[in-house]
């Protein structure tokens, strides 16, 4: 039985959006634990369960030396405050990469897109936004080039800015690194393997697409519909209502619960 995703399907029109809120909602539960921000972890150490940090983690955690906080937003909301220290990484620019030919396994883009937002593979980061999906977009890539510790703001911005927490405008002075990315393959499904698995039965899908998607009645690709024998679990769906954070209701979790074969979750672009 499998309950977390163990890869992220990634074709043509799929990407690492919001996919991963299903894998973030079955791990929602795991304590992330600010006190520990203050070492530095060895490369090679083993990453903690850790994915979602409070605001009043994060605000606790602030002046630590080995975190780094990356906005995900548009270049215009952030020059408008930002949380401190916060670097701006772009969303559409890591986008471009991840999905352009060979983008997943090109050591020198990543190591130049990573590198100049100050990360090494040993630090704590946390990645907020305005989009969940964006946020999480970033969150896998991070995750994927071998950060060990990444961690998404539970809330983002709009909760920081609802509970009244202060921002800045400066832009942050950080000094590029040499980061070395170290492809996590065990996080990517890609289309001929995924074909050979759903070939020979061993492989549980889920959509995480709008129903509207799933059933074929919004098309956005050159075919409606779902891949045969799919889960339906839409993403939307694990937001609370004020649609900034998860829900903390583990119930739409059984298909993961039941499920006796490895999960693929497949999305389309937002």
């Amino acid at each position: 039985m499998v309950l977390a995703l163990k890869r992220c399907r990634f074709s043509d029109r799929c990407s690492c959006l919001s996919v991963m809120l299903t894998w973030l909602l079955i791990m929602s539960w795991c304590t992330w634990h600010p006190e520990n921000v203050s070492v530095a972890q060895e490369p090679d150490q083993p990453e903690k369960a850790s994915i979602l940090i409070t605001d009043s983690e994060l605000a606790s955690a602030m002046k630590e030396p080995n975190l780094r906080i990356l906005d995900a937003r548009s270049q215009h909301e952030y020059a408008k405050g930002h949380l401190a220290g916060a670097m701006r990484v772009d969303v559409n620019d890591w986008k471009t990469l991840a999905t352009a030919d060979g983008g997943l396994r090109d050591s020198k883009g990543w190591s130049a897109k990573v590198g100049r937002l100050g990360i090494t593979r040993h630090l704590q980061v946390v990645v907020y936004g305005d989009r969940l999906s964006d946020t999480a977009r970033i969150w896998w890539l991070l995750k994927y080039v071998g950060v060990k510790n990444a961690a998404i703001f539970d809330g983002g911005w709009r909760r920081w800015v609802k509970q009244g927490r202060p921002a800045e405008k400066s832009v942050p002075k950080v000094a590029a690194t040499a980061f070395k990315p170290k492809f996590q393959l065990d996080r990517l499904e890609e289309i001929d393997s995924l074909k050979e698995s759903l070939r020979v039965g061993n492989v549980q899908v889920v959509d995480a697409r709008s129903t509207d998607e799933f059933t074929g009645k919004d098309v956005r690709d050159e075919r409606g519909g779902h891949i045969p024998g799919a889960a339906h679990l839409e993403w939307k769906g694990l937001l609370a209502q004020d649609e900034i954070s998860l829900v903390r209701d583990h119930s739409p979790l059984r298909i993961f619960r039941e499920a006796k074969d490895p999960v693929v979750s497949s999305v389309g672009d937002p």
